[in-house]
């Protein structure tokens, strides 16, 4: 049975159903993302200290001050402690000129501020200073930094995923909408069973039959509570199938809240999917 009203669209709740976790969710993934990305040039960094020691020029009368604290990061599991370096240091080149640069690094272990580490520099200051203490630490470094790189890429391609599965739902929702025709599902209600007393509780999940081009049934759930049409002792919920594509539908929930309908409209659909539920299939 075509659905008929053509004039109806997907209401504000439905598009606010959908964005609201993001709208949430969006800073704290961005700033996951950003975590990740600014760990990447750190990461980099590593990976290049051994060119500029190997091809750089050692620094002479070498200060240094800055703070060393502990810390256990989310790699660890907070249960291998870390230390964080956050160092500056004054060094004089092959020129004798005062130079200043700083540094920040994790390592498994605190470095003697006492003391003076040795100091690599490109010529062309092409790549940042190599540091003694800093590549003893490399283990420690590239397994802290990686982990946020990985991080960073998870949380970015999660994010790419999610607002692929909500635009694509947007979608299903519109070419149901737009040219869909009515259907019923036998229900399935099983209500849930309270864990404390044993006892069923008022809660109840919704699952509906769905007949597979195979000709066996499968049973799907549904989020909510749907509008239930019964006919004698089975109860059916009423939805929207896509002809063009049988496996895009779509399931109406009790309020109808998906759609922006008049209540009138909404009483002719019911008693649309009452009229489908007496007609032979």
């Amino acid at each position: 049975m075509q659905f008929e009203f053509k004039g109806a669209r997907l209401s504000k709740a439905f598009y606010r159903e959908i964005f609201t976790g993001w709208i949430i969710l969006g800073p704290i993934l961005i700033a996951l993302v950003g975590l990740g990305g600014s760990r990447l040039g750190e990461f980099v960094s590593v990976l290049a200290e051994d060119d500029v020691r190997s091809q750089g020029i050692r620094a002479t009368e070498v200060k240094v001050s800055g703070d060393v604290r502990a810390s256990f990061p989310i790699v660890s599991l907070g249960l291998i402690k870390f230390y964080e370096h956050d160092l500056r240091f004054e060094y004089r080149d092959i020129h004798g000129s005062l130079q200043n640069a700083s540094l920040k690094f994790q390592s498994f272990h605190s470095s003697d501020l006492s003391s003076s580490p040795m100091i690599w520099y490109m010529p062309d200051r092409s790549a940042p200073i190599a540091v003694s203490w800093a590549l003893e630490a490399r283990t420690a470094r590239l397994i802290n930094s990686g982990f946020y790189v990985l991080v960073g890429l998870a949380v970015l391609i999660l994010v790419f995923r999610g607002l692929f599965t909500s635009l694509k739902k947007i979608q299903r929702y519109r070419n149901c909408l737009s040219r869909g025709q009515l259907q019923t599902y036998e229900a399935k209600i099983e209500p849930l069973i309270d864990q404390q007393t044993g006892k069923e509780s008022e809660i109840k999940s919704y699952f509906y039959l769905v007949k597979r081009p195979s000709g066996e049934f499968s049973l799907e759930h549904f989020m909510g509570r749907p509008l239930l049409l019964d006919r004698g002792r089975t109860s059916f919920v009423l939805g929207l199938v896509d002809p063009m594509d049988l496996t895009q539908k779509i399931i109406f929930s009790e309020s109808l809240y998906e759609f922006d309908l008049s209540e009138e409209d909404k009483a002719k659909l019911i008693q649309k999917g009452r009229e489908l539920l007496l007609t032979p299939h």
